[in-house]
């Protein structure tokens, strides 16, 4: 084999195998190209002004947290479930909350696993397991409403696993 030959075959093979080390690292990567959680919070007090710290389990262990806002003025019009995106934390979603309280309707701000300093990493089966666990919370206390349609709230990321997409994801109950 000729020098020439040799390099118009070593030529292909790197470039094909730069393309497969590519996709490797894509690959074994890809739970970072997904979510991008944000750790640190500050007080709910700093925040949300009103609002309180609140707890709750999932079915598989996991204790998060979450703000509460009640509405201004009781009764409230209706109970919204604001569930978190792929980025950031609850604490981003605070104006939003202090709009709706001011409108008649008690807030329930809460992040997945993994975000805003609850334990866990995302993952498709848990981040349903964490919106029904703050379902669950709000309907313990009376405080959800009998109206989806106007009991939730979630950015495009998280109104999807809320309504239980991809099609392999059961629905929430």
């Amino acid at each position: 084999m000729t020098g020439r030959t040799r390099r118009a075959l070593i030529a292909p093979v790197l470039v094909v195998s730069a393309i497969v080390a590519f996709l490797a690292l894509l690959w074994l990567g890809q739970r970072r190209l997904i979510y991008f959680p944000f750790q640190s919070l500050p007080p709910v007090a700093l925040e949300l002004p009103g609002g309180a710290e609140v707890r709750f389990e999932t079915d598989d262990g996991l204790r998060l947290g979450g703000w509460y806002l009640p509405a201004t003025e009781q009764p409230a019009r209706a109970t919204v479930l604001v569930a978190n995106g792929n980025g950031g934390n609850r604490a981003m979603r605070a104006p939003l909350a202090r709009a709706l309280a001011t409108r008649g309707m008690n807030v329930l701000l809460f992040d997945y696993r993994g975000y805003g300093g609850n334990p866990g990493s995302p993952t498709e089966a848990g981040l349903l397991a964490d919106a029904r666990a703050a379902r669950d919370w709000l309907g313990s206390r009376g405080r959800r409403s009998t109206r989806p349609a106007s009991s939730t709230w979630a950015n495009p990321w998280g109104a999807a696993w809320w309504w239980g997409w991809p099609p392999r994801c059961s629905r929430l109950p």
